[in-house]
């Protein structure tokens, strides 16, 4: 258990500490974060945000040991990422991320989470 925690792998591989899925999860978003924040298209970001949510929940639905707050909060976490610019940015980016949005909160809604 020791070995998971350090590693951060413990949210996969249950069983975990109950305060450990915490630290975890910001230590994956922190991981992730500098794709979001750099300059790539914003078409790029909504893909490769899809891309990875998908792989979460395809492995929280088949392999089943992933925990479920992973994929809960990553889309919040997401959305806030691509919400960082100034505003002008903000109201170019809103249609994309709206859909972004969208469609993660459908699979999660139909994914039983």
């Amino acid at each position: 258990m020791f070995f998971k925690s350090v590693t951060c792998i413990n949210a996969f591989y249950p069983p975990m500490i109950m305060t450990m899925w915490f630290l975890t999860i910001l230590i994956l978003f922190y991981l992730i974060t500098p794709i979001f924040l750099s300059d790539i298209n914003m078409k790029w970001k909504v893909c490769i945000a899809s891309i990875f949510y998908l792989v979460l929940l395809t492995e929280y639905i088949f392999v089943k040991t992933a925990d479920d707050r992973i994929v809960t909060y990553f889309p919040f976490y997401i959305l806030g990422l691509l919400m960082n610019s100034d505003l002008e940015k903000k109201l170019l980016r809103i249609g994309y991320t709206i859909i972004a949005v969208f469609v993660l909160c459908i699979i999660a809604y139909f994914s039983g989470i």
